[in-house]
């Protein structure tokens, strides 16, 4: 479902307990920082797991998907760029959300992360959508031009099928 109002979604949910986010980013100052930045604008989400590489991420991910409410990804990684460590996670998970984030202009990663199965993509330097785009995905909403984890993954499995 795509919420385009608050009105029709809620921000955090009050029994979404204290949700945990993988935070992925190739710079350890970034992660530092932006786990301080949910710790004020966010306190009730919790930094489970951060990785720097993309390789790291997906490991991460494949031992413990089920702990995670939300992938917090970084476009622009060492090796393997964002877009394709969002597709790897989406055909490994079919419904933990993955909102990316860059620092780069999104329309330089808009479509390709929409195709890689992703439920939206947000800048960094901006706290308020920063903080906005998170809460809107952790209730369950998706970014406009972007679409369900399910839909994303149903989506990339007929395209890999088809491929084959």
């Amino acid at each position: 479902m795509y919420c385009p109002g608050k009105e029709e979604c809620r921000i955090m949910p009050e029994n979404a307990g204290n949700p945990n986010i993988l935070l992925v980013d190739n710079d350890r100052i970034v992660i530092e920082a932006l786990a301080d930045l949910f710790k004020r604008i966010l306190p009730a989400v919790n930094i489970a797991d951060s990785a720097t590489s993309g390789v790291e991420a997906l490991k991460l991910l494949t031992s413990n998907a089920d702990q995670y409410a939300l992938v917090l990804l970084d476009m622009s990684l060492e090796g393997m760029q964002g877009p394709e460590v969002c597709r790897r996670m989406r055909l490994m998970d079919c419904s933990t959300p993955i909102l990316g984030m860059t620092s780069f202009s999104l329309n330089r990663y808009r479509v390709p992360l929409a195709a890689a199965g992703a439920q939206g993509l947000v800048g960094k330097g901006d706290e308020t959508q920063l903080e906005q785009a998170v809460s809107r995905v952790l209730s369950g909403c998706f970014l406009p031009g972007f679409e369900t984890p399910m839909a994303a993954y149903a989506k990339l499995k007929c395209d890999t099928q088809a491929e084959s």
